[in-house]
């Protein structure tokens, strides 16, 4: 399964495991912020053969511990894939052991996250979705009832029943 994340916020939440966490899926993180969360085993963590991307995303005031070690904001285990860091930033995150960005806990290496700054929140709303096909809106209202021919006037069926 795929999750896109774009244009998204994730502000003071708290959970045990993590505020996002992809077991054997691909996460797809784009524009999104996520700040003041607090996370057992990372903000984000994938596992279990799961891939990551991240692109423009922001960590602010993070944090953690997972009382069993070194941890991260984001965590990857070693079945699992980081396909993409682009341009992510973090500040003032904090969790176990040195690595603030993202942690690879079965080698125990920190990757930084690559943005030298945060987005700025009015580029991640509202966010358009671009599509192949567009859809268009009907240009005369739909009628009331389902019927065999939609220019036709809705009627109404006289009660038989005795």
């Amino acid at each position: 399964m795929t999750v896109n994340v774009i244009g998204c916020s994730f502000d003071r939440n708290a959970n045990i495991d993590s505020i996002i966490q992809n077991i054997r899926g691909t996460l797809i993180l784009r524009r999104t912020i996520f700040s003041n969360n607090t996370a057992k085993y990372g903000t984000v963590s994938v596992s279990n053969g799961g891939s990551i991307s991240f692109a423009n995303t922001c960590f602010v005031g993070n944090g953690g511990s997972s009382g069993i070690g070194p941890s991260g904001t984001a965590v990857i285990d070693g079945n699992s894939i980081l396909a993409l860091n682009d341009r992510n930033y973090g500040e003032e995150n904090t969790v176990d052991g040195s690595c603030r960005d993202i942690f690879f806990s079965s080698s125990g290496e920190c990757e930084v996250f690559s943005g030298t700054e945060c987005i700025e929140t009015s580029t991640v709303m509202p966010t358009t979705i671009e599509t192949l096909s567009p859809t268009y809106a009907p240009l005369e209202p739909s009628t009331p009832f389902p019927s065999s021919n939609p220019t036709a006037k809705p009627t109404r069926q006289k009660n038989t029943a005795t």
